[in-house]
């Protein structure tokens, strides 16, 4: 079963010995989530399959309704669910016009109403962060969200008792010491998803929905 945002603050907490939240807010552990999910999505980012309705007749076609676009990868256009077949079309260049995603046809145009069906890679998400309905987190990197999220919320909190105090104690100071090594585990193991020809993880996971209305995605 995908681990959920309470599941990553329970499994966080014990690692860093605070079953009573005496020490991190569920701020903190949010924030320490979101930067370990934000370097993990750049290392492994979520492949998203999106279907929706062509707002305009145009060369153009503008993704920046759809989740944060890291990269495009393909298209179908103009997409039939019941032609299983179908290729993806050619001729299409992925840019970034005035900062916001969109594809350009050299060949034709994008018909308004056609379905059209888009493949990106995105970034991750977690059931109850964020207001995410669902986790797109594969089983065998939980462990990484894990670690990643532990080091951050440890550093912050050492960051503040240097704030407060100017210096660290020794237990202090051994827990600076200890995020240190957990975000370096984090950064070795998304380091090696960067240069991994295959994932280890197998082929890049895929999350799909519908987008009916393209001027009001609901994410």
């Amino acid at each position: 079963m995908s681990k959920t945002r309470q599941n990553y603050h329970d499994a966080v907490r014990v690692l860093l010995k605070d079953p009573n939240q005496d020490r991190y807010s569920e701020d903190l552990l949010d924030e320490a989530l979101r930067d370990a999910l934000r370097i993990f999505s750049t290392a492994f980012p979520v492949g998203m399959l999106v279907t929706f309705a062509v707002p305009a007749t145009a060369n153009e076609l503008s993704l920046s309704a759809l989740k944060p676009v890291h990269q495009f990868i393909m298209l179908w256009y103009p997409f039939d669910e019941d032609d299983p077949d179908l290729a993806p079309l050619e001729d299409v260049h992925f840019y970034r016009p005035g900062g916001n995603p969109a594809v350009f046809w050299s060949e034709g145009e994008f018909e308004k109403d056609q379905p059209v069906r888009v493949y990106y890679s995105s970034s991750h998400t977690i059931a109850g962060l964020d207001d995410a309905e669902t986790t797109t987190i594969p089983r065998e990197a939980e462990e990484t969200i894990r670690l990643g999220m532990a080091g951050f919320a440890a550093q912050a909190r050492a960051m503040h008792l240097i704030e407060q105090h100017g210096a660290l104690s020794t237990n202090q100071k051994a827990l600076y010491d200890l995020s240190k090594e957990w975000l370096a585990g984090f950064e070795k193991r998304c380091q090696k998803l960067r240069s991994a020809a295959f994932s280890p993880y197998g082929p890049l996971p895929e999350g799909g929905w519908q987008l009916n209305d393209f001027h009001q995605a609901g994410y």
